[in-house]
């Protein structure tokens, strides 16, 4: 197979709902297109990205399939929503690459104003492992509603357990495993995450005050 044929069979990945994304691929369109022009093969780069607006495509089909979406909400490429009826997410919020929420069960509730990183889990249920007659655990799904507050940060790779609350205007280090309550302020990090320390609260009050929120 020559250059060009191998060239038009390189298919770039957009990271759409999977669905879309087929549909895409099956109507052959490419990030390059090639032309003959007076019996010579020229190349002219296209960004399929801005001809067809695929970032937001790929906001509008997101937000369709939550239960509750506000506005200037953003989603990265790579993120699975498992059961979005179950996922509620306020105004202004920031969701990485490869973030991976499961609605099912208690739900999750995301506040205004939350930057998550990349592959960033939360999670509302949990399965039955005691007091149980089977192995590893029963068939029992323990619902806990996940809640995120307004103004957190969560840094990439960071697991947030069924039933957690991460308080207002909170920071979770890259990586950390949050399995309980996280306070209002705190920084927390470590597996299990920890309280690290609190943020400057008379800061954080003024810049609140004066609506100065970062525009994601």
């Amino acid at each position: 197979m020559n250059i060009f044929w191998k060239k038009i069979l390189s298919i770039n990945r957009y990271q759409l709902p999977a669905k879309l994304g087929l549909q895409l691929q099956k109507m052959f369109i490419y990030d390059t297109f090639y032309l003959y022009y007076r019996g010579c093969l020229q190349v002219k780069r296209i960004r399929i990205e801005k001809l067809l607006k695929i970032k937001e495509i790929r906001n509008f089909l997101y937000k369709r399939r939550l239960k509750a979406c506000g506005s200037n909400v953003f989603f990265c490429g790579g993120i699975k929503f498992h059961v979005p009826k179950g996922i509620i997410i306020g105004n202004n919020v920031w969701i990485g690459e490869k973030a991976r929420f499961s609605g099912d069960g208690g739900g999750i509730e995301i506040g205004n104003n939350v930057c998550f990183g990349p592959d960033v889990t939360i999670w509302s249920s949990n399965h039955n492992y005691d007091l149980t007659e089977l192995l590893p655990f029963d068939k029992t799904l323990i619902s806990k509603k996940t809640i995120i507050q307004d103004n957190v940060w969560i840094g990439t790779k960071a697991c947030i357990a069924p039933g957690v609350t991460i308080g207002e205007g909170a920071v979770i280090a890259m990586g950390a495993v949050v399995t309980k309550d996280v306070p209002s302020c705190a920084v927390v990090g470590g597996n299990p995450a920890n309280v690290l320390k609190y943020r400057n609260i008379d800061v954080y009050n003024k810049l609140k005050l004066e609506n100065k929120i970062n525009k994601f």
